[in-house]
């Protein structure tokens, strides 16, 4: 066997395993229980809302709607939604907010309840979404 055929296929085998190795990390645990997958609204709405000054533009980007520490308009912003919304369930409803898991590492949040809707994908219209936590304890989603 000839050195280069030795360092390709120790490089493939380290390769390999840290592919492994790093699919063992972010491999699904579980689905999350009291929670469920919802979607944001059609993206006329945000528009409507900038137009009206109750929901700001997102900075430098689409406009997606600002996610909130607690369910009040004057609570600190803590970013913005994406159009996936892992909600607690049933609906956790305070002053017009919903709570949310926020991000990878699924932060407590809230969001205004008229933002969001059932979960739907307009390429998969029977499609059925599961909000999973990682063996690395990060929140993701499972859509079948």
């Amino acid at each position: 066997m000839s050195v280069t055929k030795i360092g390709f296929s120790a490089a493939a085998n380290v390769l390999l395993f840290c592919s492994v190795m790093g699919a063992a990390a972010t491999e699904a645990r579980k689905p999350l229980d009291g929670y469920a997958c919802m979607s944001l609204k059609h993206e006329q709405t945000y528009s409507e809302w900038i137009a009206s000054g109750r929901l700001p533009k997102a900075p430098g980007g689409a406009d997606e709607p600002p996610v909130y520490k607690e369910p009040t308009e004057g609570s600190p912003r803590i970013g913005y939604q994406s159009n996936l919304v892992i909600v607690k369930w049933p609906l956790d409803k305070v002053n017009g907010f919903v709570q949310i898991l926020w991000g990878q590492k699924g932060i407590p949040a809230w969001i205004s309840a008229d933002l969001i809707v059932p979960y739907h994908n307009a390429s998969k219209p029977d499609a059925k979404c599961t909000p999973l936590q990682m063996a690395n304890g990060n929140i993701s989603f499972w859509i079948e």
